[in-house]
């Protein structure tokens, strides 16, 4: 996995550090320590990245506090101006990070991410101080960890620290991902060699590109990739393992003592069902995502499929109907149909992934009356397309952004074009409550029918005695939540657009690096910059080599699968189900009250078995560190490389 250019490039612009941590060589005796990178120095690497095109990362680490540098602001400042196109990163202890002015300031030099690690000897930073109350644009740049959080390593073998896992024959890529150069220009070939004792060369003699790309650092690359750590003095000892060894997998919605503590209150409070007040927490919820949304209603429910159910019975779509639904979506979009009392028909996928609007016009009928677009793994469809066939058509248009919580359309979020938006906030969403779903809509009507279906007691309440005003209350289902569920939505409505924005920065990076790759094609949806960044589907030129870049990948840790390998999300799997023996009472099953034959079998979709099977599915992890993200685009590349 050789590139022309290191991925990142790790800068001591100073070597001291006002900590002394017992798992830190800058706190053993004779380390280099109070030495600042002379300005000449700096603009010569600078210059040298310029002029071979570095548009990767660049960390102001290793061992030391970069802030204590005395013309840091300068440090970080000629980097953004000289390399524009990079991504820098300070890494720090945060004990100069004194105030929000302070942190504002760093990050208007330029600097895209601060790493801030609360080390062993620091009982409360600054930061703790205001950190809940940044705006969430600015949080997205702050990773704040604990001592807790730290991946310690032996630091090349030079500290005494015990290791769970034997690392003696496990490949490393931490060389073949980045270089360190210190104050005085030397290249070190990884950043575990705290001593400096593997030097490649220095940039006051050999450009630095040149010293990458020279025949020792490849094989010192070469070697390491292979497990061969004992043929290096600085590795054969060193206990650090590539990042997916061991890892354990982290919760992707941060939840944290906030969620804890707004359901504790709720609890203390006894008020736990959501109409004890007339504006509870769920009330709450739902009045500030129909505001950030754009829409007038908005109203909560038990899940993300009775959303659907919700929209569709409002709709007057029932017994003798069609909905049109894709042939990729979760097997709730058809049975959401079905418990309605309509019949799914399901059309073909375009090479997006998503319902074919041009299969749909072959196989529309007198008895459609509803269309439901998908927007599959937070990727956008064609919403002008949709809204104009199903005006059209006159059908009603719901849309299930289940798995695309703020996605945007042409600037506008998805879930708001059509006569009903449905979302989920299932554990697996892009925010969450355990469960859960909503309904947004724009008309009075329909929303006063959703709250009765949603809950068969809503007319009889005290608290609704004045609320119809365009419908006759009817009786309902019960799909209403409690008041738990609106105290951990409203935490995690504030941090909806960090998550997002951590998702789509690391989904840029694959973006950025495997467009231009022969052999694949990215699959983009109808809206780059709306995307949610969740997953991102490359495109194969046939299914055999599909699966075995996706094999490649799972191999070395990577999730990537075909959507056709989901049990539960094509057609040709959950079709099965789609019978007359679909129902416990066949008395309300809709294929026994119609005169037409529906078929699910996989020979009627074979255009969108091929577009779904040679489609890999890589899903992003909002954990990953921006050196993890670039690593497993070079994986990425590296996989289909050896599959051609």
């Amino acid at each position: 996995m050789n590139s022309k250019h290191p991925l990142v490039i790790e800068i001591e612009i100073n070597s001291g550090c006002n900590l002394s941590c017992s798992y830190c060589p800058n706190s053993l005796e004779n380390y280099a320590s109070n030495f600042e990178m002379e300005e000449s120095v700096y603009s010569l690497l600078l210059s040298q990245l310029k002029e071979n095109g570095f548009k990767g990362k660049l960390a102001f680490d290793f061992y030391n506090e970069p802030m204590m540098a005395k013309n840091f602001n300068w440090f970080v400042s000629e980097a953004r101006r000289v390399l524009p196109d990079s991504f820098l990163s300070l890494y720090t202890n945060g004990t100069r990070i004194t105030s929000k002015d302070k942190l504002q300031e760093i990050l208007d030099l330029g600097l895209g991410e601060i790493v801030v690690t609360k080390h062993e000897q620091v009982k409360k930073l600054p930061l703790e101080n205001f950190y809940k109350d940044l705006e969430e644009q600015v949080k997205s740049k702050i990773s704040l960890r604990g001592f807790g959080d730290l991946t310690l390593t032996n630091r090349g073998g030079s500290l005494d620290l015990e290791t769970s896992i034997d690392s003696s024959n496990l490949p490393c890529s931490v060389p073949s991902l980045m270089m360190t150069v210190t104050y005085s220009g030397e290249v070190l070939s990884c950043f575990e060699d705290a001593y400096r004792k593997k030097s490649l060369g220095n940039i006051k003699n050999k450009n630095i590109i040149d010293i990458w790309n020279s025949n020792e650092a490849c094989q010192f690359r070469e070697d390491l990739l292979a497990g061969k750590r004992e043929l290096h003095s600085i590795c054969k000892n060193c206990s650090r393992v590539d990042f997916s060894e061991g890892k354990e997998k982290m919760e992707k919605h941060f939840i944290d003592q906030e969620e804890v503590d707004a359901v504790a209150e709720v609890l203390k409070s006894g008020e736990l069902f959501r109409y004890q007040k007339q504006d509870g927490l769920c009330r709450k919820f739902e009045k500030a995502l129909a505001s950030k949304f754009g829409v007038k209603y908005a109203h909560l429910v038990t899940s993300g499929t009775n959303a659907l159910v919700c929209a569709l019975i409002a709709s007057d779509i029932g017994e003798g109907d069609e909905v049109l639904i894709p042939s990729y979506t979760f097997i709730a979009t058809a049975s959401a149909v079905l418990m309605a009392g309509a019949i799914p028909v399901v059309c073909e996928v375009d090479d997006n992934l998503q319902l074919d609007l041009n299969h749909a016009k072959e196989i529309i009928s007198d008895r459609t009356k509803g269309l439901i677009p998908v927007h599959m793994d937070g990727i956008a469809c064609d919403m002008d397309a949709f809204v104009k066939f199903s005006k059209d058509h006159n059908l009603k248009l719901i849309e299930d952004a289940c798995q695309s919580f703020g996605g945007k359309y042409k600037g506008k979020y998805l879930g708001t074009f059509g006569d009903f938006g449905c979302f989920s906030f299932n554990k697996d969403k892009i925010i969450t409550s355990g469960d859960g779903g909503i309904v947004l809509t724009n008309d009075r009507e329909m929303y006063e029918k959703i709250c009765c279906i949603s809950d068969g007691a809503f007319s009889i309440s005290p608290h609704h005695e004045n609320f119809f005003t365009d419908f006759n209350p009817v009786l309902g289902y019960s799909m209403r939540v409690s008041e738990i569920t609106g105290a951990i939505l409203n935490i995690q409505l504030k941090k909806s657009e960090m998550i997002l924005l951590k998702y789509r920065e690391r989904k840029k990076i694959l973006y950025d690096a495997l467009k231009e790759v022969d052999g694949i094609k990215i699959q983009n949806g109808h809206d780059v910059e709306g995307d949610c960044g969740i997953t991102i589907y490359l495109s194969c030129k046939d299914a055999n080599m599909c699966a075995s870049i996706g094999k490649a990948l799972r191999n070395r840790r990577v999730a990537a699968i075909p959507p056709s390998m989901r049990p539960g999300h094509v057609v040709w799997k959950w079709g099965k189900m789609l019978t007359k023996e679909a129902f416990f009472d066949k008395r309300r099953n809709p294929y026994l009250k119609t005169d037409k034959q529906y078929n699910y079998a996989v020979f009627n979709f074979l255009s969108s078995m091929d577009k779904v099977t040679k489609t890999l599915r890589v899903e992003v992890d909002i954990h990953w560190t921006i050196e993890e993200t670039f690593k497993i685009a070079e994986l990425i590349k590296d996989s289909i490389r050896t599959v051609k």
